[in-house]
């Protein structure tokens, strides 16, 4: 049916090639057949939907990776950041998502420095944006549109947070053997999980999963794996201590 849809309503069927494309990525976990009908939306969305054309970059970028084809995923997550700078300016939750998943890639890939530079381009956007109290949301123009709102949902799903990029910084400054700054990036993790739960407990979950990767992370560095064992202690109330302020 919507293929025979005027071509000003063509992006319609780029949407839905994306949010099936969206479907079998997180619900059947079919990355190949999510692959084919990203790439089917490409031509729909490029010159119609912008927003969401960025959004099918960086998700491809992903599936590249996946794949290990990090030339073309570095190149279409690079197409992806360099659209949504001149659509949303700099300060952009979408534009600090470009750089996570940057750095995702250049991580497997073992390009730590590189990694931890687009990390760190991600955390001053997330910081300033959290500290401003902006919100750089994707509006939507069409609240009423089913298939805008299913969107949505999926690709909320790619939001970035402070804490998850805290977490990739503390796992780089160890990976490059600065242990001081990868400890102090994790205590960041662990106060950031508490803020996001404002008040209402620590998620037990992501702060178990944060402790066991501190603890790999510390392996064969006695001193270090003392001060991580101090620290979880001390976000988990156990110890008045904040082993960072131990010289």
């Amino acid at each position: 049916i919507m293929l025979d849809y005027p071509e000003k309503r063509k992006h319609h069927i780029g949407r839905t090639y994306l949010l099936i494309g969206l479907i079998y990525y997180f619900k059947i976990q079919d990355q190949q057949n999510s692959l084919i009908n990203l790439e089917q939306s490409l031509g729909y969305l490029e010159d119609n939907d912008k927003p969401n054309y960025c959004l099918t970059l960086s998700i491809l970028s992903i599936l590249y990776c996946a794949q290990g084809r990090f030339t073309e995923a570095l190149k279409t997550v690079n197409s992806s950041l360099h659209l949504r700078k001149a659509i949303f300016g700099n300060d952009h939750l979408d534009i600090a998502a470009s750089y996570n998943i940057k750095g995702s890639i250049l991580r497997v890939q073992r390009k730590y420095d590189e990694a931890l530079n687009a990390y760190i381009k991600s955390e001053n956007i997330l910081y300033k944006i959290e500290k401003q109290k902006i919100n750089n949301l994707q509006t939507n123009n069409n609240e009423d549109d089913p298939l805008e709102i299913a969107l949505q949902r999926f690709s909320s799903k790619f939001v970035p947070d402070l804490c998850n990029t805290y977490l990739f910084m503390s796992e780089m400054y160890g990976r490059l053997g600065q242990m001081e700054e990868a400890l102090l990036y994790l205590h960041k993790t662990f106060e950031s999980i508490k803020n996001f739960d404002s008040g209402l407990g620590i998620d037990k979950k992501m702060f178990e999963f944060c402790s066991q990767k501190a603890k790999r992370l510390s392996q064969g560095i006695p001193s270090l794996h003392q001060k991580i064992l101090k620290l979880i202690d001390f976000h988990l109330g156990k110890s008045d201590t904040n082993p960072l302020f131990i010289v």
